[in-house]
């Protein structure tokens, strides 16, 4: 077993270093109808601990939006690792198909502005 990165080994304050997936779809129920909606997973690489956003769906705003929430409840975050796992390939590919849709440049100018790291 290789030894566990330095993000995991920090005593910095809570989702300093913090992981980063999303849930494929699921339907919640409004009365009679039935709406598609997304989850943003973040962890945080020192606690594991877990924080949950929810997204309408899987576009830039969306993302951006989920992230500043997140932001703006846990504090500045100097790392995201998003995490592109090979062992389910269907999941990483649906992942990175849906990554490559959203305005790169947006989302970097956004972290970039909250001086924060995307490490993908």
């Amino acid at each position: 077993m290789a030894d566990l990165p330095p993000e995991r080994l920090t005593t910095e304050g809570p989702f300093t270093f913090t992981g980063l997936d999303m849930f494929v779809p699921f339907y919640i129920k409004d009365g009679r109808k039935e709406n598609k909606r997304f989850v943003a997973l973040f962890t945080c690489l020192s606690s594991r601990a877990i924080h949950l956003e929810s997204t309408i769906k899987i576009d830039t705003d969306s993302f951006i939006q989920a992230l500043r929430r997140f932001i703006a409840r846990r504090g500045t975050v100097r790392e995201v690792l998003s995490d592109n796992d090979k062992n389910f390939v269907g999941a990483a590919n649906e992942w990175k198909k849906l990554f490559k849709e959203m305005d790169q440049s947006k989302i970097s100018d956004f972290l970039l502005s909250h001086s924060c790291d995307w490490i993908n």
